[in-house]
């Protein structure tokens, strides 16, 4: 995730849209290195004016800079140090980091610009080698020219601050796995005893439980194909075959006797065993993972919405979903604390997943026995993925915001 990723901060607007775009520019290759010469005040850039050289590295963090008046900044940076670095430009009085761009390599250089207000700043270069390294402060002075906004600075977020939220989050897991545990014994005394309407019920609360705690699949290793193997939509790549509770789902609307589905379900009772013994051990969620899966469990469901994946057999699409919007839910509640001083749009986001919960909730009331999400009338379509986009633009700003960073160095005094 981090590789080659270039964070600059919105300016002249209050929120992160500003970095998540530079995230997606980058990815998509539509902004690209400058050449590893650094102009001393140098070089003109796209926008007309004139870069100030910044040398970057373990060693040299931060020189070719100095005082300056209030305004914009277009500032390219050059890495003359042996390996690659991130490099911040923050505001010690405060902590927040008003630049950011990560993954320098080797003798490459960057430009890009930044709208600072008066105060001090100093540039931080970070690597895996030398850790943090806080260059000389510089003084910005005076009122900012009119018309421009300065950068809003972000509080950066180190691994140690999300060790909480992730063992929180991976507590709150590991109980969802026990009661999903004790729900495929249930499932499988109900078909033992041929009870078809029993072993739906059961099946059905299993799947539910399942999908609330996608924000760890990542760390499920082998056994999330095992419960959770679904089909491709389309042609499905050679070898793939479906198992767990979608193969279970499967037999169960087949009309097949109830017991001869029992291989089946003893499968599934041996992968949600072995991943109830291995997960939060050798299975467990990096820090960095925590807020990736904020955005991406619902990432996924728009996917399959988009796909036709969700269209089961059981058409149960908007609770597949509801149980995707509170995992989404969960796996964003214990980085609460930590987002409400840093996440501007957080109100927003707030605002968003409850009115896409909203949107299901009449989805589920109108069709109780479930429903083809292919079939809804095109408003309501249209409706609930305007809503599921919605949340899905701010549950970005968490995965950006929430990307760990090394510790900054204290100022010298």
């Amino acid at each position: 995730m981090r590789q080659g990723k270039w964070r600059v901060l919105a300016v002249g607007v209050p929120s992160l849209a500003g970095l998540v775009a530079g995230v997606l520019l980058l990815g998509l290759g539509l902004v690209a290195a400058v050449p590893a010469v650094l102009p001393a005040h140098g070089a003109s850039t796209p926008t007309g004016t004139t870069a100030t050289g910044v040398h970057v590295g373990p060693a040299d963090c931060g020189t070719g800079w100095s005082d300056s008046a209030a305004g914009r900044r277009d500032l390219t940076v050059w890495n003359d140090g042996p390996t690659a670095v991130d490099v911040y430009l923050q505001e010690p009085s405060t902590g927040r980091i008003v630049l950011d761009v990560e993954s320098l390599g080797s003798q490459a250089s960057r430009t890009t610009s930044v709208t600072l207000a008066a105060g001090t700043y100093r540039f931080v270069c970070a690597s895996t080698e030398a850790g943090s390294v806080g260059g000389p402060t510089a003084t910005v002075s005076g009122a900012l020219p009119a018309g421009q906004h300065a950068t809003a600075g972000v509080l950066p977020i180190t691994s140690a601050d999300l060790v909480g939220p992730v063992g929180r989050y991976q507590h709150w897991v590991a109980g969802h796995l026990h009661r999903l545990q004790r729900r495929v014994r249930t499932l499988r005394r109900a078909l033992a005893h041929g009870d078809h309407a029993a072993a739906v019920t059961a099946w059905w609360t299993a799947t539910l439980l399942y999908r609330r705690v996608g924000g760890a699949y990542g760390a499920f290793g082998r056994f999330d194909a095992a419960i959770d193997g679904r089909p491709f939509s389309g042609i499905p790549p050679p070898g793939t075959r479906t198992t767990g509770l979608p193969l279970i789902e499967e037999l169960l609307v087949s009309g097949r006797p109830p017991r001869s589905i029992l291989p089946a379900v003893d499968r599934l009772a041996a992968a949600v065993r072995g991943l109830r013994e291995h997960f939060g051990t050798d299975l467990a969620l990096a820090p960095i993972d925590l807020g990736l899966r904020t955005h991406e469990i619902l990432e996924d469901a728009d996917r399959d919405l988009a796909s036709g994946a969700l269209d089961t057999p059981s058409r149960l699409g908007p609770a597949l979903l509801t149980a995707d919007l509170a995992g989404t839910r969960a796996a964003l509640a214990p980085l609460l604390p930590l987002l409400r001083d840093r996440d501007p749009r957080l109100g927003r986001l707030t605002r968003a997943l409850a009115r896409l919960g909203a949107t299901l909730r009449q989805l589920r009331r109108a069709h109780p026995a479930g429903v083809r999400l292919a079939s809804l009338p095109r408003a309501a379509r249209e409706t609930l993925e305007a809503r599921l986009d919605g949340a899905l633009e701010l549950l970005a700003d968490v995965a950006v915001i929430t990307d760990p960073v090394q510790p900054m160095p204290e100022v010298a005094p």
